[in-house]
């Protein structure tokens, strides 16, 4: 991953014909319920607030997806493409 952020193969070769020192090779994106929902679900342990929320966040990651597009030099094609990675903190506000 590292290389492919830095724009190089295995063996040090350019993957693109352009390097640019300042192109955006990545978004985050941070999904979070509001204070009050976490207290809940810290409180009851009620399962359904933890699944509500995931459905939501993985609900929106779809949307996302459909319209990620990295274009492609060769003949103007477009290709889809996202890395998700899901990590839930579910202690992130201090107790």
């Amino acid at each position: 991953m590292v290389r492919k952020i830095q724009n190089t193969s295995a063996t040090g070769e350019a993957l693109t014909a352009r390097v640019k020192s300042e192109r955006r090779v990545a978004y985050e994106f941070n999904f979070h319920v509001p204070k009050s929902v976490s207290r809940l679900d810290a409180i009851t342990g009620d399962e359904r607030i933890a699944n509500a929320f995931r459905c939501a966040v993985e609900e929106m990651i779809a949307e996302m997806e459909a319209e990620m597009k990295a274009r492609v030099r060769r003949a103007g094609k477009t290709r889809g493409g996202i890395l998700e990675i899901a990590c839930k903190e579910k202690w992130a506000r201090g107790h």
